[in-house]
């Protein structure tokens, strides 16, 4: 499918967008030893890791405000039949920090496509978790030959669906600590505070404590407080790709926890009703991180979806 400037501006919403925040500090840098930064054709310098031989498979990590880090070790038993391609999208993880115009949806999208480039591949199976599936549909409505099969976990079409189902499921649980933690969402301005509020509420988004305890205690995450608060205030509340997934072609499967409120079986199911001939699966006993909680069942899903 080929888009206009237009549409795709439209569609990727925050290219060029204005508004400042204050306190926030575009322009730093955070390095790192450990990977490898790639300088890519877009400008922009990315933290990659890549484990495993075979297929290629780009993971793209959600958040945004974190890095790729959460998704190992639970998807890394897939490096024994795919080579994982890890990024850290740009505002996000280890990369140079980019000025406020730079950090859009487009761009990083156009970031990802010079990274397959630059690593020689001609087609990777595409994976986003939550944020990084709406990057991963982006991604696959721009650049769709790319992409030879679409994963979206736990994730969502557009922020116009509203969250009036998932308000019900969490506020069976939720403790006035966890409450006055999501009111700070999209608001924290230092990565350490970040760090805190995203500890506080991420109970929320399991569906069992002891998992989202042995989660919290194994966090190796880089915290970017720009990467959340910018894309809540400039790249979210207009966000919408519905009217574009009836072009997706490729092979696509939609996965989804039962308990999963922030990213709702309803919307999984907007999805897979919306992308042709795609797959939905629901993982009964899990919330958002449905490949911590069921990773089994997660990855026996994939390899089946990834081989048929």
């Amino acid at each position: 499918m080929q888009l206009s400037r237009r549409d795709f501006t439209k569609l990727a919403v925050g290219a060029g967008a204005s508004l400042a925040l204050s306190g926030l500090k575009f322009g730093e840098t955070i390095v790192s030893a450990d990977g490898s930064m790639i300088d890519l054709p877009t400008g922009a310098s990315l933290y990659v890791e890549t484990q495993g031989t075979g297929r290629p498979m780009l993971v793209i990590h959600g958040g945004l405000g974190l890095d790729h880090t959460y998704l190992q070790p639970w998807l890394d038993p897939l490096t024994q039949q795919f080579q994982l391609v890890y990024p850290d999208l740009r505002e996000n993880g280890r990369p140079a920090a980019v000025s406020e115009s730079e950090y859009t949806h487009e761009k990083m999208i156009d970031d990802l496509d010079a990274l397959r480039s630059t690593l020689g591949i001609k087609q990777w199976i595409v994976l986003g978790h939550s944020y990084g599936g709406f990057i991963a549909q982006l991604y696959a409505i721009k650049y769709p030959d790319t992409v030879s099969q679409l994963v979206l976990l736990d994730t969502s079409p557009a922020t116009a669906l509203g969250n009036a189902d998932g308000a019900q499921l969490v506020a069976k649980k939720i403790t006035p600590e966890e409450n006055a933690a999501l009111g700070k969402l999209g608001t924290v301005t230092d990565d350490d505070e970040w760090r805190q509020v995203w500890h506080t509420i991420l109970p929320l988004y399991f569906y069992n404590n002891d998992a989202a305890a042995s989660f919290i205690a194994n966090d190796k995450t880089v915290y970017r407080a720009t990467g959340i608060s910018w894309a809540a205030k400039n790249l979210l509340p207009m966000y919408d790709t519905r009217s574009f997934l009836g072009n997706l072609m490729m092979p696509t499967l939609v996965g989804v926890g039962r308990y999963d409120w922030i990213t709702t079986v309803r919307k999984s199911e907007v999805l897979y009703k919306a992308i042709p001939g795609s797959e939905l699966v629901i993982f009964e006993q899990s919330g958002h991180f449905t490949f911590v909680e069921e990773q089994g069942k997660v990855l026996e899903t994939l390899q089946r979806f990834l081989y048929a």
